[in-house]
Parts: structure tokens; C-alpha cells; sequence
């Protein structure tokens, strides 16, 4: 009997399976919408399909053991599919763990400036990756242990919905149609799974299962008819939201490395950020970078930076003077900005180095060692500040007598990942092997990527992963700002030469000494630490004319100076190396300073002496971290009811049996329940006789309790005559002592998951 229930239960079964694989492949597709290109749409259906065979694989065993599995096999994908650098043979190790913790840091950064379609950037594919592979596991739970088709459906929808909100094309009716048809197999085959309780349902003669069964397939049909049409005659159809809840605000510019920086250059209407009037001691325009911030790691595949959201600055009360490494003669460029559009983002733009800045918010955050400055907040549309820098522009000959020590002197800034090819080292010292010098040596790299041999483009695809340099460098020699840089600064380092990344603007379009930026000048370039002068820029892209490069500069040393040593625009500057001079700082910031009694005010900690607080936190986040908290009391609130609604639901079913046959099968629901919670319940189509002799294979019970109270219900439920009230009560005990003997069999650990098993 057992074997052919079972030989009747595989085709049920696997038309299940078949449904819910169908239902993770269209979501996956749908999903994958979000990405641009076909490549992370085809490992999304392989996270998802993998997903299901590790959920099918222990549909059986409990629901924590799968779920621990489950955990272990998503970190196994991760590392296969986003971070396959950080992997040994496929499998996952603690750099893959370190991969996935940054990646975490930067995921809310790049949801917010990323627009769908977006790259697939590793934060954001791994958040796909997660979510796709957690909804696919859930449906599987809800639909097969559960036996919930429609709430199977609600995860993978969630998905579908999110990508059909992000996208400027809305939903699509061929993704649309394809998810209602599996969502509708997956309630068709949980139908068959029902039904087969009631006898037979596949028969050798492959006719049509019943009447039933065709208008069963004339509503989906209909359904699915009317779910894809519907729509689009529905008033509003494709209209704006009466309220937008969306927490990005899309009048704010985001510059994010690297991505972002290419989607504002392929912006076809470029927005005006901010307005730098420039100058220098003569009041004579200066134009130079407008630097943000820095990004000195690298992983083998993306550059990032070792203090994004700036936790690790100091918090210092403006006016304020910053100490910096240049030499004291080097000329000062007076800076006064007025932002233009609202940035999303809190860096300041300013000229590097900065030497004093004052803002009209009180304090910032100041990293020493990135050379950045951060606000409070983000920087909306009005504000003006003031920044005075140093203009350093060291001659050709002055940087061929600087000397380096060994890399290791340098620590991070040198750092190159084992997993970066031996060929770019190789490349590195062919173009260098000329090279009298490690500033010849570095300047034998940024003008071979200016020689022409290299085009700069922003219609390429950006690439995530090591080999993706030396393609760059030996064929396709095309690229926008993020592959020169990234090039350029690997090499360097290659040479065991400190370098890392900087992503900032081009000087904008001037009128006479102001200068206005729009997403178009967003920028990334290369800067190289030459001891004695600091962190100076070189610029390898082949895009237009660049701002420091003046002739006879160590930038373009082969030309002669056209102007008089001495102006910033000659980039003069000798002397050895000191701190800030107050006495050079002329201007709006002299005034500042001279009218300000705590200006030489110089925090030694995080937070600014005199109790300046740091920067006030975000209401979003404070929001989330309420909400979060709200999340959790009610999830512990829940897992902790869980044992007590299952208690006091189970005394009721007995309570409430008035009759003797009632009471008999309700004291047998309720040791079922209870040995369900130890993963020993009754399995579908699974008698109650076949139901004890399995119990018995793995339970010793004492003095035939399970066999009393299995003929009991076998009687209450088959016979036609009723149980003796007598016999109605003693099977509440038998069950009682069954219930004592599963848990005793059981361990500590089966008893305590089982507790918490949300079924009853």
C-alpha cells in the first residue's frame, strides 16, 4: 500500500517541483531587468534555480536544518558569482567574507544614486543575488511545508513589482503573463495534491482529468487574459503617483565612483552644480580640479574608500586651518563656492591641498589622510562656502630628485592583490624601462595613455574584475575616466610607487575668474604621493585640456613656461616642507579668520574641544533604526507566542469535541502536532497504521500507548458505530503518554527548534 501511495505520489510531487521552477525562472528574468545587460540575468536564474535544488534537496528535514544550508549555499553562490577573485576553487574564504561586509557598507550608498537599469556593480548584485535567492527558498517553504500556494506567490511578486517600479518602462505584459502563468501551475498543482487524497488523479489513458479540470483551465485562461490587458485601460494607467513616498530626491546630483560618474557624463540634459569663483594673490582666475575625496584601496577589481561616510575624521569648528605637507612658497587660490543644485552627497568640492575652510554650517568632518572634508549634511541648493588651498606645482627637475623608500613604507597606498595579473606589472615596466626617474617613471605611463594610441569613450561597458586591466591595455584601448584611472594607478603601484584614485570635477566653463560646473566635468583621476610635496595629480584620460598641465609644468615638461615664474599658473614653488603659513592666507578666509578668536582651535579627537558635537544624523536613518527596532520587538514578540499560541490552540481543539469520535481525533491532531514539531508528523497520503510503524522505528513507547490511540482514531474515523465516552478519554491520555514518549526520544535541540515550528 505504502509503496504504491508513494508510486502515486511522484508525479504530483514533480509537476509541483516543475511549477515552482517555473515561477523562480520568471522571476528571475523579470528581476533581472533591473541590471543592465544579460549577464546578471543569467546568474540571478542560476541563484534561483540553485536555490530551489538546495530547498528541494531538505524539503524533508527540518525547517532550521534547511534553512542553515540554505545560509551556507547563498555564501557559496556570492562568492562564485559576485566575488569570484576572492574565492579558492569556487569555495567561499574569509576574503570572500570581507568582501561581502564591504559590500554591505556600500549598498544603501549605491541604491541611492544607481538608476535602473543599473551595472552590476557588487553591492547591488549581491543584494539581487540575496533577494532572489531568498524569495525562491521561501515560496518553496510556503508552498510544499506549508501547502500555501498563493502566499508561495508573494515573495517571488515582490520582486517582479520592485523591478516594474524602478524601471521607466513599467511593467512588461510578457513578464507579466509568464508569472501569472506560473504562479497559476504552482495553485494547480497544490490542487493536485489535495485531490489525490480523494483517489487516483494521473491515469495511463492521458485523457482530460475531469470537466472540472477544463474549466479550471478556461478561468486561468481568462485570468490571465484579463490580469494583462486590464491595465492599460485603467484610468491613471502609467501615470505619476498622487504621493510620492520614494526616499530619493530627484532634483539632487549623486557623484559616486565609478558608475555614477559615467551616468552623469551620458547625461543628455547636464545639470549645474555648483560656482567656484577662483583666484589667486592678484585676483587673476586660477582654474584646477575640484577634488571630493579619495579612493585608496583596491581589491583587484574596484577601487573604494577606507572611510566613505567619513567616521573615522575629526570633527573640527570652522574657520579652521588645516596642517597639510607642501612647501611653504607655494602660491595660495582663494576659493568662494555657491552650490547650484542639491547634492545629494556631503563632500565639499575644493582645490587640493586645502589650507583653511569656512562654512556656514560650523563644523565638518576633516580626513587627514584622504584630504577630504565632509558636511553635516548633504549640500543643498544656496549654500556658499570659502576654501583657500595651496597651489603645489613642483618643476620637472625638483620631482627627479625626490627619492622613495621601499613600498612597504608606505603601506596600503602600494598595496597591489595577488589576483591583479603579472602582466600589468610587465606592461608597467615596459612603457617605463626608458625611465631615468620614478616621476619620469610615472610620466612615462599618463603620457603613454595620451599619445592617441588610447580613445576615450563613455559607451563601453564597464568591467568588475582583474583581467578586465590588461584587455583594456592591450586591446580595446577605449574607455571613459574610471578605466584610465584605475589603469594608471594600478600601475604606479605596480612599481612599487604610492598612488590611489580621486574622483572630483574639471575646472567647468569659465567667465572670467568664475567658474561653473555641471554634471559633465565629473571627474576621476590619479594622484601620486611625492614625499616632500604631498599627493600630486596626474591625469591620463584623453579627454580635453587639462587644468594643471601648463608648460613647463611637471605635467608637461618637454614645453617651456609662457608666463612668469612665480604665478600659479607657472605651478612655481621651492622650499621645503612645513604646515599651513597664517600669514599667506589673503581674502574672504583672512577676514574670517581675523574676526574669529578660536581660530586656532585644533581638536586633537573625533569631536571638536569646547563640546562642538559632531554632525547631526540623519532623520532618514534615525528613522530606520526606529523602524528597525519596532521590526525586531515584534519579530521576538512573535517567535516568543509562537510556543504559547500553539499550546493553548491545541488544549481547545480538545475542549471543544463535545462527541466521543470528536474527542478521539482531536486527541490524535493534537500528537500529531506535536510530532510534527519533531519532524515526525504524518506525511501526505501516509495512513495511520503506516504512520504508527514508522514512529516505531524511531521511538521506543512504553506500555502500546501509540498502538491504543492509533486504533482509536482508526475506529472514530471508519467505524460506523461510536466510541464509549470511556474509550473517548482514554485515548486523551494515550495521547498524552505518546506525546511524553516522542519528546523523551527526542533531543534537547529537535524539542526546542519544534517549539518554534510555525505550524500547528
Amino acid at each position: 500500500m505504502a509503496a504504491n501511495q508513494e508510486s502515486l505520489d511522484r508525479p504530483q510531487h514533480l509537476a509541483g517541483l516543475l511549477a515552482l521552477a517555473l515561477l523562480a525562472l520568471t522571476t528571475a528574468l523579470a528581476f533581472g531587468r533591473a541590471y543592465q545587460q544579460h549577464g546578471p540575468t543569467w546568474r540571478l536564474v542560476a541563484t534561483a534555480l540553485a536555490s530551489l535544488a538546495v530547498a528541494t534537496l531538505f524539503e524533508r528535514r527540518s525547517l532550521f536544518l534547511a534553512s542553515l544550508v540554505s545560509a551556507a549555499a547563498l555564501l557559496l553562490v556570492l562568492g562564485l558569482l559576485v566575488f569570484p577573485t576572492t574565492t579558492w576553487h569556487g569555495l567561499a574564504l574569509g576574503r570572500t567574507l570581507h568582501a561581502i561586509r564591504d559590500a554591505l557598507g556600500h549598498v544603501g550608498q549605491q541604491a541611492r544614486v544607481q538608476v535602473a537599469p543599473t551595472p552590476p556593480v557588487a553591492p547591488l548584485m549581491m543584494a539581487g543575488v540575496t533577494a532572489v535567492w531568498t524569495a525562491v527558498f521561501s515560496a518553496h517553504a510556503l508552498a510544499v511545508r506549508a501547502g500555501s500556494p498563493l502566499l508561495a506567490a508573494l515573495p517571488p511578486a515582490a520582486l517582479v513589482g520592485f523591478a516594474d517600479t524602478v524601471l521607466e518602462d513599467g511593467a512588461r505584459p510578457v513578464y507579466a503573463i509568464a508569472f501569472l502563468i506560473a504562479v497559476l501551475l504552482v495553485v494547480f498543482a497544490d490542487g493536485l495534491r489535495r485531490i489525490r487524497q480523494w483517489g487516483p488523479v494521473w491515469g495511463v489513458s492521458r485523457r482530460r482529468i475531469s470537466a472540472a479540470g477544463q474549466g479550471a483551465q478556461r478561468v486561468a485562461l481568462v485570468a490571465v487574459a484579463v490580469a494583462a490587458l486590464a491595465p492599460g485601460i485603467l484610468p491613471g494607467f502609467r501615470s505619476g503617483a498622487l504621493i510620492d513616498f520614494s526616499t530619493v530626491n530627484r532634483g539632487s546630483v549623486h557623484i559616486d565612483p565609478f558608475v555614477s560618474i559615467r551616468a552623469e557624463l551620458r547625461r543628455t540634459d547636464p545639470v549645474d552644480l555648483f560656482r567656484v569663483t577662483s583666484t589667486d594673490a592678484q585676483g587673476k582666475p586660477v582654474p584646477t580640479y575640484w577634488r571630493l575625496y579619495a579612493l585608496d584601496q583596491f581589491d583587484g577589481a574596484t577601487w573604494k574608500s577606507s572611510d566613505p561616510e567619513g567616521e573615522h575624521a575629526r570633527v573640527l569648528a570652522t574657520p579652521v586651518q588645516l596642517a597639510g605637507a607642501f612647501p611653504a612658497s607655494a602660491p595660495v587660490i582663494q576659493q568662494r563656492y555657491e552650490i547650484l543644485a542639491d547634492l545629494g552627497d556631503r563632500w565639499l568640492p575644493m582645490a587640493y591641498p586645502p589650507q583653511l575652510v569656512q562654512v556656514p554650517f560650523g563644523t565638518i568632518r576633516f580626513d587627514q589622510d584622504l584630504t577630504a572634508a565632509m558636511a553635516p549634511r548633504s549640500l543643498p541648493a544656496g549654500t556658499e562656502y570659502v576654501v583657500d588651498s595651496r597651489f603645489v606645482s613642483p618643476t620637472p627637475e625638483e620631482l627627479d630628485r625626490v627619492s622613495f623608500g621601499p613600498p612597504s613604507e608606505y603601506g596600503q597606498a602600494t598595496f597591489v592583490p595577488t589576483d591583479v595579473p603579472a602582466q600589468v606589472r610587465r606592461i608597467a615596466e615596459q612603457w617605463t624601462a626608458d625611465a631615468a626617474s620614478p616621476y619620469r617613471k610615472v610620466l612615462a605611463i599618463q603620457d603613454r595613455f595620451l599619445d592617441g594610441s588610447f580613445h576615450y569613450s563613455v559607451n563601453v561597458k564597464p568591467s568588475s574584475d582583474a583581467n578586465a586591466i590588461v584587455t583594456f591595455l592591450t586591446k580595446s584601448k577605449t574607455g571613459f575616466c574610471q578605466q584610465f584611472a584605475t589603469a594608471m594607478a594600478v600601475m604606479v603601484r605596480e612599481l612599487g610607487l604610492p598612488s590611489r584614485v580621486v574622483v572630483g570635477f574639471l575646472p567647468g566653463t569659465q567667465s572670467g575668474t568664475t567658474f561653473t560646473v555641471s554634471t559633465e566635468q565629473a571627474h576621476a583621476w590619479v594622484e601620486v604621493l611625492f614625499p616632500g610635496y604631498g599627493w600630486l595629480p596626474f591625469d591620463p584620460t584623453p579627454r580635453g585640456p587639462k587644468p594643471l598641465a601648463t608648460p613647463g609644468s611637471y605635467l608637461q615638461p618637454d614645453s617651456q613656461p609662457s608666463c612668469a615664474p612665480g604665478k600659479p599658473a607657472c605651478g612655481a614653488s621651492s622650499g621645503s616642507t612645513s604646515g599651513a603659513d597664517t600669514g599667506a592666507v589673503t581674502g574672504p578666509a583672512r577676514k574670517l579668520l581675523a574676526t574669529d578668536p578660536f581660530r586656532l582651535t585644533r581638536p586633537t579627537g573625533r569631536r571638536a574641544l569646547g563640546g562642538v558635537p559632531p554632525p547631526a544624523e540623519s532623520g532618514y536613518l534615525a528613522l530606520y533604526r526606529v523602524l528597525l527596532i519596532v521590526l525586531a520587538a515584534i519579530a521576538l514578540a512573535l517567535l516568543a507566542g509562537i510556543p504559547s499560541v500553539k499550546w493553548l490552540w491545541r488544549r481547545a481543539v480538545v475542549r471543544r469535541a463535545h462527541r466521543p469520535n470528536e474527542l478521539v481525533l482531536a486527541a490524535y491532531r493534537v500528537f500529531d502536532g506535536e510530532a510534527a514539531d519533531l519532524g515526525l508528523g504524518r506525511a501526505p497520503g501516509e495512513t495511520l497504521g503506516e504512520h504508527r510503524e514508522r514512529l516505531r522505528r524511531t521511538t521506543r513507547f512504553a506500555d502500546g500507548h501509540l498502538t491504543r490511540l492509533t486504533d482509536l482514531a482508526t475506529r472514530a474515523a471508519y467505524a460506523r458505530d461510536e466510541v464509549s465516552a470511556e474509550d473517548a478519554r482514554a485515548a486523551v491520555v494515550e495521547a498524552r503518554a505518546a506525546i511524553r514518549d516522542l519528546r523523551r526520544g527526542a533531543g534537547v535541540a529537535r524539542r526546542t527548534v519544534g517549539a518554534f515550528r510555525p505550524g500547528i
